[in-house]
């Protein structure tokens, strides 16, 4: 019995949620739209100690589009070089956005969900 509960522990402790505002934040910043996407992220663990005490922290994440109306396709938004260009779509509608994006990982010729996708409503910041 003492090990089932120590593994429930465990478990419900090392579980650090990982979530997305549902609010995001976007500049025109030279012809194109930042988009600022905030929540909280898990860390991650590199020992058991760390595993049943990991937690999250406030995380961001930027994307940039050309329009923030319509459809953007996942090949038009720009990635930092070296990493792995997106695929999938972002929507956008009225004040609202849709992300619904995948990294193209051809090493593995896999594509890895985005951590950002979600619903969201836009607010223009100056």
């Amino acid at each position: 019995m003492k090990v089932v509960f120590v593994f429930l522990f465990a478990l419900l402790v090392g579980c650090a949620e990982s979530s997305n505002n549902s609010v995001a934040f976007y500049k025109k910043v030279e012809g194109a739209y930042e988009i600022t996407m905030v929540g909280k992220r898990a860390h991650m663990a590199h020992d058991p100690i760390s595993f049943l005490f990991r937690g999250s922290s406030p995380s961001k994440a930027i994307l940039k589009v050309p329009r923030i109306k319509g459809n953007v396709k996942g090949e038009e938004i720009p990635v930092k070089k070296g990493y792995y260009s997106f695929v999938g779509d972002v929507d956008f509608i009225e004040h609202n956005m849709k992300v619904d994006l995948f990294y193209d990982d051809y090493d593995k010729n896999v594509k890895r969900e985005y951590s950002w996708n979600g619903e969201y409503k836009l607010r223009e910041i100056q």
